[in-house]
């Protein structure tokens, strides 16, 4: 099993955009929106900035103008197999 550092420098993201895909996961799929995510406004802010991100690297699909979902290249990061 590979450590947290193996994972971050492997897959390049940080602990902010691992709790995205983290909470994500949890959605099994389904779109979700940056408040569905979290409802505290500096988490959003936070979520809003990095979010982008991800969909750069393919973690997430943005579908239509506010909704995300986990892709399935997310889907099989390591990190977030349980």
């Amino acid at each position: 099993m590979k450590t947290g550092k193996e994972i971050k420098k492997q897959n390049n993201l940080n602990l902010i955009e691992v709790s995205i895909l983290v909470n994500l996961r949890k959605h099994r799929g389904r779109l979700v929106t940056v408040d569905l995510i979290s409802k505290n406004p500096e988490d959003q802010t936070l979520i809003h900035k990095y979010i982008d991100g991800l969909v750069k690297k393919e973690f997430v699909e943005k579908i239509g103008e506010d909704a995300y979902r986990l892709s399935v290249h997310g889907a099989k990061l390591e990190l977030l197999q349980a």
